[in-house]
């Protein structure tokens, strides 16, 4: 499931018809392989049978449209992380210098609103400041690492994206303080599009008075705050996602009901309308920045997000509503395994794919290879990243 998306982000790039054709093909050979083992094909190594995939399920009354949208983001930042650094990632898929749509740039948001749609408005507030100060600490630990990892072997850092300092860790740690705050104290309920509508108001109060285009300009950076403009500034938009994540949580709750899900299905398909047309409408005089996150960029991710989730959903209705209508166990049918495993250890596949990329950048010159050697650098490197995270999750490791 993770190789369609390797392919057609490098190789099969100029071919769109690629991908469903490559998980069509996938799934055949899947089935095919089913049908003649008769067990699962990882049964042999781990020693255990399909009939049992229920039993490693740890919660199974959630959304497989919501665990297949977070496993596809965590897949897609993994494959890019890495496949960026060789010739056959296509340039127009890589971050935009400053304005601009890509693949990566998309992937940045969606990976913090993701990251929210599991989390509870109630159960944030309920966890407490010492549980969100240690998960933050933990992040920023992290951030600390790769930043000094990053100094002693020289590894390639554009300080345009974050800054000098700063990086993408240090950016989920701070988030995740300001919206245990926000939701501690305020009525998020009732409120989270007025919060999300004053942090959108201060956004173009800076873009009026010009701070937007200092912060992605190529002024001196005289002190530590102007040396991590980028990282500092882009935390309002971000802040936003994690905020718009938190409320898809409850959107997204699981029903019995087809009914149910239509009603779903048409407010996603309201808010991602809403979204995509007030996008196109600001664009010319606001273009989207993932450097600043702004307004723009917020809401283009939410229209992919809406996007992503009603496709997503629209099939589990389809599956669970009239394939599997009378059966048991809809979740695990409906669920892939790899998908289930990357959700229940998504940080460190994260840390996992960051440190992967770190060392094979170390050991090889990616930029020499050719488009064979490329691939099976790649292909090895989304395997081992997979196959760990199927493995934690099979002997219920928790990292």
């Amino acid at each position: 499931l993770a190789m369609p998306l390797l392919l057609t982000s490098t190789v099969l790039s100029e071919r769109p018809l690629s991908t469903p054709l490559l998980l069509v093909l996938a799934v055949i050979v899947a089935s095919i392989v089913g049908k003649i083992t008769k067990i699962n094909t990882v049964s042999c190594i781990f020693q255990w049978y399909y009939d049992d995939y229920p039993r490693l399920v740890l919660n199974p009354h959630r959304r497989s449209s919501v665990t297949c949208c977070r496993s596809l983001c965590s897949i897609s930042a993994m494959v890019t992380m890495l496949a960026v650094d060789f010739h056959i990632f296509p340039r127009k898929f890589a971050k935009t210098a400053a304005y601009g749509y890509s693949f990566m740039d998309a992937g940045v948001g969606l990976f913090v609103l993701s990251s929210a749609v599991v989390e509870n408005a109630d159960s944030i507030r309920r966890s407490g400041l010492k549980r969100t100060f240690q998960t933050s600490s933990a992040l920023f630990s992290f951030g600390l690492l790769r930043y000094y990892a990053v100094e002693k072997f020289n590894y390639q850092n554009p300080v345009g994206e974050y800054g000098v300092h700063w990086n993408f860790f240090f950016t989920l740690a701070v988030v995740k303080m300001l919206c245990y705050c926000i939701l501690r104290f305020g009525d998020f309920s009732n409120n989270v599009f007025l919060y999300i509508g004053e942090i959108s108001l201060v956004q173009l109060l800076f873009w009026v008075c010009g701070l937007e285009g200092y912060v992605l300009s190529d002024s001196p950076r005289k002190d530590w705050a102007d040396a991590n403009r980028e990282g500092l500034f882009s935390l309002m938009g971000f802040t936003s996602l994690y905020l718009l994540g938190v409320y898809f949580n409850e959107i997204l709750k699981s029903s019995d009901s087809i009914k149910s899900d239509c009603r779903i299905l048409g407010k996603l398909l309201l808010y991602s309308a809403v979204s995509l047309v007030v996008t196109l409408n600001i664009h010319e005089v606001m273009p989207a920045s993932r450097r600043a996150a702004n307004l723009t960029y917020v809401m283009w991710i939410m229209s992919l997000a809406m996007l992503h989730f009603t496709a997503a959903l629209t099939v589990e209705t389809f599956l669970v509503g009239i394939l599997f209508g009378n059966k048991r166990n809809k979740y695990y049918l409906t669920t892939p395994f790899i998908y289930e495993s990357i959700n229940y250890n998504r940080m460190a596949f994260f840390l996992l794919s960051n440190l992967l990329t770190g060392l094979i950048n170390i050991m090889f010159n990616t930029l020499e290879m050719n488009t064979f050697e490329s691939l099976v650098v790649l292909i090895a490197y989304v395997i081992v990243n997979c196959g760990v995270l199927f493995y934690l999750y099979v002997k219920r490791i928790k990292l």
